[in-house]
C-alpha cells in the first residue's frame, strides 16, 4: 500500500522498490561501461539482440507468375507427363463378375428371407409385450388425472397398431 505522497508503506513494497532501484542501477552501470568500451549495445530496457548479419545463401529473385518468352522455348527438352496406369490386384484384378455387371436386382435366398421375417416377427412380439407391461403399470398407478388417461390411451393405440401389424405379418 502507498501513502498519499507515493511512498510505500508496506514492507514488501519497500523491499520490492529497493530491489528495482538496485537492479536498474546495476543495468545502467553495465550499459555505460559497454558504451565506453565501444561495444554494440541494444536500446535501453530491452534484452541484448544479435547484431544484423548478411545472408549467405541468398536466392535470386524469380517471378513465378511471369509467362516465359517464346525465344527461350526448348521443345526438345519438354517431356509430356502421363499418369501411370493403376494396376488392380486381388478380387477385382480379373474384373467384375457377371452378376455384379448385370443390371437388375439380385434375389435374396430363401433362408435370408426367412431369417429377416423371423427377426421382424420377434421384434413386433417384443414391442407388444413391452406395451402390455407398460399398460398394466399405468393402470395400477392410475390417479384419475388427464395425463394418466392420455398415457393409457396412447399405449392402447400402440398395442392395437402392433396387433394389426402382427396379423398382417402372419397372414
Amino acid at each position: 500500500m502507498k501513502h498519499r505522497s507515493g511512498e510505500a508503506i508496506c514492507p514488501k513494497l519497500k523491499a520490492k522498490a529497493t530491489h528495482r532501484r538496485e537492479t536498474n542501477h546495476h543495468l545502467a552501470e553495465s550499459r555505460r561501461q559497454a558504451i565506453a568500451d565501444g561495444e554494440w549495445v541494444a536500446s535501453q530496457g530491452r534484452s541484448v539482440q544479435r547484431q544484423p548479419r548478411k545472408r549467405t545463401n541468398a536466392r535470386p529473385a524469380v517471378n513465378r507468375f511471369e509467362i516465359p518468352s517464346d525465344t527461350e522455348s526448348d521443345e526438345e527438352d519438354h517431356v509430356p507427363i502421363t499418369q501411370p496406369k493403376k494396376v488392380t490386384t486381388g478380387a477385382w484384378a480379373s474384373g467384375a463378375s457377371k452378376a455384379v455387371k448385370s443390371e437388375g436386382t439380385i434375389k435374396p435366398s430363401q433362408a435370408l428371407v426367412q431369417k429377416r421375417s423371423d427377426e421382424q416377427l420377434a421384434e413386433i412380439r417384443l414391442q407388444l409385450e413391452r406395451c402390455h407391461r407398460e399398460l398394466a403399470k399405468e393402470k395400477e398407478k392410475f390417479d384419475g388425472s388427464w395425463a394418466s388417461q392420455g398415457d393409457i390411451a396412447d399405449l392402447e393405440e400402440e398395442i392395437s397398431d402392433l396387433e394389426g401389424q402382427l396379423t398382417i405379418f402372419l397372414a
